[in-house]
């Protein structure tokens, strides 16, 4: 209300914190009762119960810290650049983040005391991501200290120019509208546009690098999907590097009318019946990922359009709840025994129909513990004996154990799996079935048509870590580069993450593997925080972290 109070009614019996912020336009800092930080985890809550009025849960908002500044790009030095998203982030999760106006300025206001990285990422134009002060990555990014209501000015970027792709894209001899033009970099899309009416594109903002490029056509249309330089499989493009000043232009295609695969999915039993809602998957024989996916319709029909001449098998994956294992074309229920069909350009191929099974049960237990207790959030996958964990991309079957420790997989197909357990608790150790460290070493468990499985559990270890002992290498002097090494840890799954210290001070951004000391070492002794993590599902982790000797005070540099 006008006079700052507030009720809150209606709320059921329970655990709370409350969460105050200020209007918009208002400049004070996001608070939690009391008075604490809700972004740092540490909230104080107070308990409600039925029918309980509580009162006096007051708060004084404190004032807010402001970045402000501008922004412009290259090619047009002190010309704002509009729509630039100025995002402040600091390391106990104080945040804030506008967009620049017409003119290129922002101010963000309502920021706690810390330090800030702050990114600015451009919506338009040719223009690269940047972190102050002038970096490319948030790893290297400057952070910028700001104090309780303070503001701090001259928060500017100057934004990169990004590297471009462009060229048309064309069929049957006519430029094709809404083709969709992927820019490709270690498999991950980077940039992406689509062709206008004259079959032309243009993929900006891409940074300077090597690129695959993708060719689609539009929705519906059964042209192949094609990659450049006239390649019908990622593994046979050709990679194209561009920089800021050497773009890569002409990058044309001609997609090629494509092949089709139509058929029915039949629920198992007497008569027929199509399954509605399985997914169809088709894959290139020679191995790889699925090039499409299609689910049937109701009465359990599909048609996948637009592949390239080739052989495929194709896979069938029931919907959730649906009766039914799992197989591939032709009978199998590994990839690698599935029968394969050959496709040739523009060529459709009728009846690839399939009737399902019924397939069997896999059940067990999973507990932890020395004193061994039912383990609820186990994440559970089964692998087919010819999937390699680590490999695929994604398990063929997967669940989690219940709150008594239980899981189930119905309707498995026969054959040869391997069992995974991989608790979302990190005080526990993942294991193979039959308690083995790797898949190589797992048990195979056999399944066979209509017969269930049961009883197949595991007693997960408690997770332990065992720290090395972190050293550094090199001279401590300023301009030469030192590196820290962890030691021998266990288990060796560990990842590590670095912190040095000055004096035993926190070096701020110095977590990095290496650090060059520079003039304000000079007369210290560095040391380096080495933090072990042990993976977990769906967790951060346990975490262990030893500090290594100190090196000798820094030296300057020689003449």
């Amino acid at each position: 209300a006008a006079d700052g109070t507030y009720t809150l009614s209606g709320i059921p019996a329970g655990s709370y914190t409350l969460d105050f912020r200020a209007a918009d336009g208002s400049n004070f800092v996001e608070q939690c009762w009391q008075n604490d930080n809700c972004r740092d985890g540490g909230a104080t809550y107070f308990t409600l119960n039925d029918g309980q009025n509580r009162t006096g849960t007051d708060i004084a908002l404190v004032p807010g810290a402001a970045l402000t500044g501008s922004v412009d790009g290259a090619g047009a030095p002190g010309s704002g650049v509009a729509n630039v998203t100025v995002s402040a982030q600091s390391a106990a999760g104080s945040f804030g983040f506008v967009q620049t106006d017409a003119s290129g300025s922002y101010s963000i206001i309502g920021l706690a005391a810390g330090n800030y990285t702050v990114e600015f990422q451009p919506t338009q134009g040719n223009y690269l991501t940047q972190w102050w002060n002038n970096q490319p990555t948030d790893a290297t990014a400057n952070s910028l200290a700001v104090a309780q209501g303070a503001t701090v000015s001259h928060v500017d970027a100057h934004l990169a120019a990004g590297a471009t792709i462009s060229g048309t894209v064309s069929a049957a001899g006519s430029p094709l509208a809404g083709a969709t033009v992927v820019a490709l970099g270690s498999g991950a899309a980077m940039g992406n546009a689509t062709t206008d009416s004259n079959g032309n594109y243009t993929i900006s903002a891409l940074t300077a690098g090597s690129y695959t490029v993708m060719f689609e056509a539009p929705q519906g249309e059964n042209l192949a999907t094609q990659y450049w330089k006239n390649a019908s499989t990622l593994s046979a493009a050709t990679p194209l590097s561009v920089t800021s000043t050497d773009p890569g232009t002409g990058i044309d295609a001609t997609l090629a009318a494509g092949a089709s695969i139509s058929g029915t999915i039949f629920a198992p039993g007497a008569p027929k019946v199509g399954l509605a809602n399985a997914m169809v998957s088709v894959y290139v024989a020679s191995g790889g990922g699925p090039v499409a996916n299609l689910q049937t319709d109701d009465q359990g029909r599909y048609t996948v359009i637009g592949l390239p001449a080739g052989r495929y098998t194709v896979g069938i994956n029931p919907a959730f709840g649906a009766n039914a294992a799992a197989e591939w074309w032709g009978g199998s229920f590994t990839q690698a025994g599935a029968q394969s069909l050959r496709l040739t350009t523009g060529k459709s191929v009728t009846g690839i129909n399939q009737q399902l099974i019924v397939g069997s049960k896999i059940s067990g237990t999973v507990a932890g513990g020395a004193s061994p207790a039912p383990l609820p959030d186990v994440d559970v996958t089964i692998w087919a004996s010819d999937q390699i964990w680590g490999e695929s991309d994604i398990p063929p079957f997967e669940t989690t154990t219940d709150a008594s420790g239980n899981y189930s997989f119905p309707n498995i197909g026969p054959g040869k799996y391997t069992l995974h357990f991989f608790p979302i608790d990190p005080n526990f150790a993942g294991q193979w079935w039959k308690n083995k460290p790797t898949q190589a070493k797992a048990m195979q468990l056999e399944v066979k048509k209509n017969v269930d499985v049961g009883g197949i559990g595991a007693t997960l270890a408690p997770m332990v870590i065992t720290p090395g002992t972190p050293t550094i290498a090199g001279k401590a002097r300023v301009g030469v580069t030192l590196s820290a090494h962890p030691g021998n840890w266990k288990p060796k799954t560990i990842a590590f993450s670095y912190q040095w210290l000055r004096d035993g001070s926190t070096i701020a951004g110095a977590t990095s593997a290496t650090y060059v000391p520079t003039s304000a070492d000079v007369g210290d002794v560095l040391t380096v925080a080495v933090t072990g993590t042990a993976p977990a599902f769906e967790s951060e982790g346990l975490s262990e972290t030893v500090t290594s000797a100190p090196t000798k005070p820094v030296k300057p540099v020689t003449g």
